[in-house]
């Protein structure tokens, strides 16, 4: 375990999205005294990091927005950022870069109403999302674009997140929605056509968020980051180990939506609301992100980048390698690191 230490200045974190499912990953590494065991800490036990809980950038606007905003507050570190925006400002020439992942896999599947048997046919119909410009979105407009399908001839339901995804189909509010694999033997018992089964064209994962950089604070303070992805990867370990944590989850996330402002996050049903949701969160259990090539060509393809940016101008990933390597190293975390590749065998990830 790192000793304390003192610091030249407090690391400053925080999310890029405002959605609270964002919130609980570094929330659950600062309620379970993670980034201070970690080292994030002086001499005397006292916090040198501060998480901020509001988030870096408008939603829709993170691309073009997050970096000013990360500039004016003095945040090193963002989470839950998107690897296009990354890529787009290190165009710009701005020292972004990208530590560790985030959301790495898609564990979801497009569901849609009986007679729509294909993607091509959700020409003109309505597709339930949770916001434009979601990672969902960004994924199903590449797959749409190549079943032959003008982005603009479909109209986009907001609102409707993975676990609303079911009702909307029976209420008849959507003609297509997403939904989770937990979901998925009702659903399809119901009558409901499968179009798409979004793991499947993604075996190598893919990177739709991950923790970002500043490049100051990786030449400067790279002894901090290193401490932060240690408990983040400790975090991702809690929150998929159950259903020993699935309480302290469900408290820490009912409580950050009771707190949010905006009016849909504390109607929306939790995202850790049983064990089995909470086992199947697409955290990397060794912090690493994965698919970044791609998911960089999509992105070069639905015009989400103006041209393609090899990961490697774009990836600092040797701070989450390292920090996995040296947790799987030591014996105070040796039982929560075996439950947590318990939880991969089960899954695959």
């Amino acid at each position: 375990m790192s000793t304390p230490r003192s610091m030249a200045r407090m690391l400053r974190m925080g999310p890029s999205c405002y959605h609270v499912l964002h919130l609980i990953p570094p929330t659950v590494a600062h309620e379970m005294n993670f980034f201070v065991d970690e080292g994030l800490a002086d001499e005397d036990g006292r916090e040198t990091y501060q998480l901020i809980p509001e988030s870096h950038a408008p939603f829709m606007f993170e691309r073009d927005t997050l970096w000013q905003t990360l500039k004016e507050r003095g945040i090193d570190i963002t989470m839950d950022a998107k690897p296009s925006t990354v890529a787009h400002n290190r165009l710009l020439g701005n020292e972004l870069y990208v530590i560790a992942g985030w959301r790495n896999q898609q564990p979801f599947y497009v569901m849609a109403q009986p007679g729509i048997d294909s993607l091509a046919d959700l020409e003109g119909k309505r597709i339930g999302i949770i916001d434009l410009d979601d990672v969902l979105v960004t994924m199903l407009s590449y797959w749409l674009t190549q079943a032959g399908i003008d982005l603009a001839h479909v109209e986009w339901v907001t609102k409707i997140d993975t676990r609303r995804g079911p009702d909307a189909l029976r209420d008849k509010r959507v003609d297509a929605a997403f939904v989770d694999g937990i979901d998925l033997p009702v659903v399809t018992a119901e009558g409901y056509t499968m179009l798409l089964d979004v793991g499947s064209k993604y075996p190598e994962g893919r990177p739709d968020r991950v923790i970002a950089a500043t490049g100051r604070v990786l030449e400067e303070q790279p002894e901090q980051v290193r401490a932060f992805v240690r408990a983040m990867i400790r975090a991702y370990w809690f929150m998929r180990t159950m259903p020993d944590n699935v309480a302290v989850t469900q408290a820490i996330e009912r409580r950050l939506r009771r707190h949010s402002p905006d009016p849909d996050e504390p109607k929306r049903q939790l995202q850790f609301g049983s064990a089995l949701h909470a086992e199947r969160m697409p955290f990397p259990i060794d912090g690493v992100a994965t698919g970044f090539e791609k998911y960089l060509m999509e992105a070069v393809s639905i015009g989400t980048l103006p041209e393609y940016v090899p990961p490697g101008e774009i990836s600092r990933q040797e701070f989450a390698q390292e920090a996995f390597e040296e947790l799987s190293a030591r014996p105070d975390v040796s039982a929560d690191l075996h439950r947590a590749q318990q939880v991969v065998e089960r899954f695959g990830y």
